[in-house]
């Protein structure tokens, strides 16, 4: 940035030098973690220490109880939210994860851990639609919010018209065939919207990674799914790594092209609950 170049270091506590000890001293930055986050964000040398800098660092460290360590690669990976308004820009994106996902100032410091450019996110544009599409098209509670947020954070980077609409739609089109109806064939699931729904809900909530795959990845996935008549739909999408169950009681639709019924098991028990 040609503006650095104008910018003093001769005195030790002004200009560049400033900033310099700033992230060195205080953060616990490396030179190699400082020069990725110039290189993403040149302008990071020119934010004022007092005004800019340490605000924001103590924000992350008392505010989100984000240990200075993880605040290091923050700053390293998403450096632009040092430039960003506290109070116009990043308070509110807090106050709203907190305020509509029942999260506590520490676990949005969790989820900015793992996913720091959720701060640089637009709050109208990309978190607040997102949240609309997990209560309204989802029909996810405040704390299946809470919890998908723990399991997949960086589905808040993605846009609800092109990644989240269109992986729901596939879904959910793949549960009408696997029930044996389409949109010419009246079937039991091809009128339940309800139950469709259900069923998509419960396949996103085993395995939330589907919300963060590439349309063109869950594509194939369904396209496998479709040519192996002997594969049922939830275990075609099941995560591929499964931790093991921690012994609750849940449900789980399953339906199988099969033998065309629906079918309601216990995971914990694998008794059949309702046929």
């Amino acid at each position: 940035m040609p503006s650095l170049i104008g910018m003093s270091t001769k005195a030790e506590n002004t200009g560049l030098n400033q900033r310099l000890k700033f992230f060195f001293e205080e953060v616990g930055m490396s030179t190699a973690n400082l020069r990725k986050a110039v290189l993403r964000q040149p302008s990071l040398l020119q934010y004022g220490v007092e005004s800019s800098l340490r605000p924001k660092v103590q924000f992350l460290r008392d505010e989100l109880d984000i240990p200075t360590s993880k605040i290091v690669k923050i700053i390293e990976a998403a450096p632009s939210i040092m430039g960003l308004s506290l109070s116009g820009n990043i308070g509110p994106k807090v106050k709203t994860l907190r305020k509509r996902c029942g999260l506590s100032a520490s676990e949005v410091g969790s989820l900015v851990s793992r996913a720091p450019t959720i701060l640089c996110c637009s709050l109208k544009k990309n978190i607040e639609p997102t949240l609309d599409f997990f209560e309204t098209r989802m029909n996810l509670s405040t704390d299946q919010m809470r919890e998908l947020l723990h399991t997949t954070p960086r589905v808040l980077l993605y846009s609800v018209s092109k990644s989240l609409t269109p992986k729901l739609d596939l879904i959910q089109q793949a549960i009408k065939y696997e029930s044996g109806a389409n949109s010419v064939t009246e079937g039991v699931l091809a009128t339940d919207n309800e139950a469709i729904q259900d069923a998509a809900l419960a396949i996103v909530i085993g395995n939330p990674s589907l919300l963060v795959t590439t349309n063109d990845i869950l594509q194939r996935r369904l396209e496998a799914y479709m040519s192996d008549a002997g594969t049922l739909l939830s275990d075609a999408l099941k995560a591929r790594d499964r931790r093991a169950h921690d012994g609750r009681e849940d449900t789980n639709v399953v339906l199988t092209r099969r033998k065309r019924r629906v079918i309601e098991v216990s995971v914990g028990s694998g008794e059949v609950l309702r046929e």
